[in-house]
């Protein structure tokens, strides 16, 4: 059987190392309790996608799953609330990771709200190989309203199901 994940990180940064001790023993925990069998595991409500935490957080994944090697932060829209960086919108981030022996990713993109139309949507997608230091930020230079999410994704060419 194979598994996906999903955990919320409320706000997770990477840079608060007891936080980061905290989730590991519980991503661990997990792991005992479940065992290796997850081939995707995704991390919502990331505050950003700098050099700690794409460190830390493909690390917390393979607390999960030692399979989950490869790792891809994509910036969905921004936050409203929280501290201001450079007097900007902060941006949201999830993560995905994923079991290369098990899922080959293709591209991986966000599909957001227009700030120009309530009608249409914006779709960006990435080739993989393509993608700089793990992560797809915002576009510069596009007006995105403030508390404004969209879809992170990623296409995949196959999926092999894992024999346990």
């Amino acid at each position: 059987m194979a598994r996906i994940f999903h955990q919320n990180m409320l706000r997770y940064g990477a840079g608060n190392g007891q936080r980061h001790e905290s989730y590991t023993r519980a991503f661990r925990r997990v792991r005992y309790a479940t065992g290796e069998d997850y081939i995707i595991a995704g991390f919502t409500e990331l505050t950003n996608a700098n050099e700690v935490l794409r460190c830390r957080l493909p690390a917390l994944a393979r607390e999960l799953d030692h399979g989950l090697t490869q790792f891809v932060a994509i910036a969905i829209g921004v936050m409203a609330e929280g501290r201001a960086i450079n007097r900007t919108k902060r941006p949201e981030y999830v993560g995905i990771a994923w079991d290369p022996r098990y899922v080959v990713v293709e591209y991986v993109g966000r599909v957001t709200k227009s700030l120009y139309s309530t009608d249409v949507w914006d779709v960006h997608a990435v080739q993989t190989e393509r993608i700089e230091d793990h992560s797809l930020h915002l576009p510069y230079g596009e007006p995105i309203a403030g508390d404004v999410r969209g879809v992170g994704y990623e296409v995949f060419s196959k999926v092999v199901d894992r024999v346990t």
